[in-house]
């Protein structure tokens, strides 16, 4: 239940702010300040939002500009004021129904279904892929084996309502083949197995990872808002394309939040219309505003449009 309200409050803190911690250099697991190797010294400030939240960390030091990208400070600031914006009048983002659906599917069936929506959902509106998801799964009840059945252009007629239907449907048949014949009808958990599947790219394998398998941390999922919105806002310096903007953003986003993280950037992400949003966004960090009312500001700044009308589900 990664992005859901429950509650996680049975959680051992001091073993989540060790996990969390962990990856970030000159920090121990007790979160005391140490020296790093060139002398810059580091502290850890908790930042404590709703409790279905994992706790946020902020990374403090001297930590100079590299690359076009911005100190790590300011970025997790940054961060913060979107995840407050995204917990508050920022809910019911189409991504949240999405991730949804996909946290519904459950069992070998429902691992192969979730599958498919990830492919369906490449460069399509949330709407339009759940929509279709749900068409297709009414269409064919016994999942890859009703699908397998199927000819090719009866998936081109079921994915119609997709952008690039065409290379979809030819995806799905390929997926399915490989899935009910070399896999015995299981979707293959393992990041690198996932990869090997027809139209399977490091978004898609992470994100089944993460919805299908409860891993996260096995890689930060970048689609077209995260890699946006991380550019706009400098968080990933001259990464050109979504591969490289996700290595940047996993050195320095806590691991145990990449999840979260994704969730938080791509339903703001969603909401912006502004072209210029960022300018005035952030500017409002240079009078040294509490990220709270930055975060209740943020309507007015990025021009975000109302909450989004909620999808049907399953």
């Amino acid at each position: 239940q990664f992005w859901s309200g429950a509650d996680n409050t049975h959680l051992n803190e001091p073993q989540v702010k060790r996990e969390l911690t962990a990856n970030i250099p000159g920090v121990n697991s007790d979160n005391t300040t140490v020296s790093s190797p060139t002398g810059t010294s580091t502290n850890i400030e908790t930042f404590n939002s709703n409790s279905w939240k994992l706790k946020r960390q902020r990374l403090v030091g001297n930590d100079e500009n590299r690359g076009g990208e911005v100190k790590v400070s300011k970025k997790l600031t940054q961060l913060e004021v979107i995840s407050e914006y995204r917990s508050g009048r920022g809910k019911n983002a189409t991504v949240d129904d999405f991730h949804k659906f996909l946290l519904s599917l459950r069992g070998k069936s429902g691992r192969y279904w979730a599958l498919i929506a990830c492919l369906l959902s490449v460069q399509c509106r949330d709407v339009v892929a759940l929509k279709c998801i749900q068409a297709i799964m009414s269409t064919c009840p016994n999942g890859a084996h009703d699908i397998k059945e199927l000819p090719e252009s009866r998936i081109e007629e079921l994915c119609r309502s997709c952008n690039f239907y065409k290379t979809k449907a030819r995806n799905i048949r390929l997926v399915t083949d490989e899935i009910v014949n070399s896999y015995k009808g299981e979707v293959p958990s393992s990041y690198k197995q996932l990869l090997s599947l027809k139209g399977v790219g490091p978004k898609i394998a992470n994100l089944m990872c993460s919805v299908a398998f409860s891993k996260d941390d096995t890689g930060i999922v970048v689609d077209t808002h995260v890699h946006r919105i991380s550019k706009r806002l400098g968080w990933v310096g001259d990464a050109k394309n979504p591969e490289e903007a996700r290595k940047s953003l996993e050195k320095w986003v806590p691991v145990g939040t990449w999840t979260q993280f994704t969730l938080d950037v791509v339903g703001f992400g969603q909401f912006t219309r502004k072209k210029d949003w960022h300018e005035d966004f952030l500017r409002q960090f240079e009078g040294g505003k509490d990220k709270y009312n930055i975060a209740n500001e943020i309507v007015r700044l990025v021009n975000i449009k109302q909450a989004t009308q909620s999808v049907v589900r399953q």
